[in-house]
């Protein structure tokens, strides 16, 4: 369960309605399932389904002494692509991808998405303009805010930088540091710039799908 307090605002209730209203619709087994929503002065309490063991994957990954085999990787990552595959056809981008916002079940090797604050409803799948979202998993063209909006692409550029902090167990652009390190990071996003590490093994389709989906258009 999830608490929210509340600032008066028509902006902070808006937010909020909206992800009620997008957990309300979805029912997917890589998605976290919305159960009830209730309210008390100044909070809001939004109930969801137990995940026995889960825990976010950054928090998994940071805290593992294992690394994730490249098989296990890919399992999970179709998992989640199904998982976004569903939210697109209901007609929503969730805009807030990372690693932070998905958890993770290692009992089952199962992976659901999760907190849908920043997501919108897009019924007519015309493109948005607003920059938001979390700078190091967000695609050039949501960073540079470029002139016609983007679409539900950058969901899956998100994906792609969630699937190579997966196979290579560190970011594209690192996962934080100091401002200049992060002004630096967010300088090479906007160009849509990335290096495949070396040292490390991993087969061709796997490198092929993490350049595919980080294509700069």
């Amino acid at each position: 369960m999830n608490k929210f307090q509340i600032e008066s605002s028509a902006d902070s209730y808006k937010k909020l309605e909206s992800e009620i209203l997008t957990l309300q619709q979805l029912d997917h087994p890589n998605i976290i399932k919305f159960i009830d929503v209730f309210r008390t002065e100044g909070n809001y309490y939004i109930v969801t389904e137990y995940v026995e063991g889960g825990e976010d994957l950054l928090k998994y990954m940071s805290s593992s002494k294992k690394c994730f085999t490249e098989l296990v990787v890919v399992e999970l990552w179709r998992q989640l692509l199904e998982g976004v595959d569903y939210l697109h056809e209901k007609g929503i981008m969730h805009r807030d991808l990372k690693l932070q916002n998905i958890l993770y079940i290692s009992s089952a090797r199962q992976v659901k998405i999760i907190d849908f604050g920043l997501a919108v409803p897009l019924e007519s799948r015309q493109p948005v303009g607003t920059q938001v979202g979390s700078p190091l998993f967000m695609s050039p063209q949501v960073l540079l805010s470029t002139p016609g909006g983007y679409s539900f692409k950058c969901d899956i550029w998100s994906l792609g930088v969630v699937f190579y902090y997966m196979l290579f167990g560190e970011g594209p652009y690192g996962i934080g540091g100091t401002v200049k390190h992060i002004q630096q990071s967010i300088a090479a996003i906007q160009k849509g710039k990335f290096a495949l590490p070396q040292s490390k093994l991993m087969s061709e389709p796997s490198l092929e799908l993490v350049t595919k989906c980080m294509t700069y258009e």
